[in-house]
């Protein structure tokens, strides 16, 4: 619980922060919901677990006005697949799109905190950084990963792209993931539903595809080797 508490007060403490000094206003987003499986760089930590987070983005935050302008991004995630025990996640990034927005070179860097709720997977500490081409069709990506405790280091080369359909938003998301020790395949896609019958919560889900070669026998910082496996997460959002 006391996790839970942190991981809010964190994401709308940064969130009043930021906020007066954005041009563009900061946006704020809430979650809650259930998770099947949940994966870190293209393996599995946690399963069966309910869930809550929060992210925000806050455009030309840093050097507001000037060609060095930064977008500032951060959020929590707590999953708790037990009574007593749980296992979060925690970011801050400063990004900047070269060009226009909706078509230039996103450019970005990322502070990860990974807090285990598996016994045998230590509590980590990653950078990344991250480049894509943004354009209305699909945005590919490269994404360079380091995870210092877990002593992994590697990239990501991915595609990801997002539009509307039938009144649902769909975001799909393809990845090939390669580490010092393992590497990955991951294919998702996130569903979202605006509607005004919920009170502004906006229900949303998620369905993962993911095949890896990690060995558990060598390797104790996943929960095991998956086979081309499904997994999906649902729940509900409120933005601000």
């Amino acid at each position: 619980m006391k996790k839970l508490v942190a991981a809010l007060l964190l994401t709308v403490g940064l969130h009043s922060t930021y906020a007066e000094d954005s041009a563009a206003g900061t946006s704020l987003s809430l979650e809650a919901g259930y998770v099947d499986t949940l994966y870190i760089n293209g393996v599995p930590r946690v399963s069966e677990a309910p869930f809550v987070g929060g992210s925000f983005t806050s455009p030309d935050a840093l050097f507001g006005g000037t060609a060095l302008s930064l977008d500032i991004t951060g959020g929590a995630l707590l999953a708790v697949p037990e009574e007593n025990n749980s296992e979060s996640h925690w970011n801050l990034g400063v990004g900047k799109t070269l060009g226009f927005d909706n078509f230039g070179l996103r450019v970005g860097a990322e502070l990860w905190r990974h807090q285990s709720g598996v016994s045998n997977i230590p509590d980590s500490t990653e950078i990344a950084a991250k480049v894509g081409l943004v354009n209305p069709v699909l945005s590919p990506y490269v994404k360079l990963v380091n995870d210092f405790e877990l002593g992994q280091k590697g990239y990501a080369i991915g595609a990801e792209t997002s539009f509307d359909l039938w009144g649902l938003g769909i975001a799909p998301n393809v990845s090939w993931n390669q580490f010092d020790d393992y590497d990955s395949v991951v294919a998702s896609a996130t569903v979202t539903y605006e509607t005004d019958f919920l009170g502004g919560l906006t229900p949303f889900g998620t369905v993962n595809w993911v095949d890896n070669d990690f060995d558990t026998t060598n390797f104790d910082f996943a929960s095991y080797e998956a086979d081309g496996d499904w997994s999906w997460l649902v729940g509900l959002k409120y933005d601000f």
